[in-house]
């Protein structure tokens, strides 16, 4: 398992984990934020990125 090392070399180039949202609402977004970041938690979306060969790294 590795990363894409086509772009390693750019700055502007990341995998981050976002969701938009249709509209601004607060109370939705805090519940996205928190389901996202207890998937990071157990592991589940680096299972994911796994599954497809891509290595999951922090953003810089």
């Amino acid at each position: 398992m590795g990363g894409l090392p086509a772009f390693d070399n750019d700055p502007d180039f990341s995998w981050n984990i976002g969701a938009g949202l249709f509209r601004p609402d607060d109370r939705l977004r805090l519940r996205v934020d928190a389901a996202i970041g207890a998937l990071l938690a157990d592991g589940t979306i680096a299972q994911i990125y796994a599954r497809y060969g891509i290595e999951l790294r922090p953003p810089r």
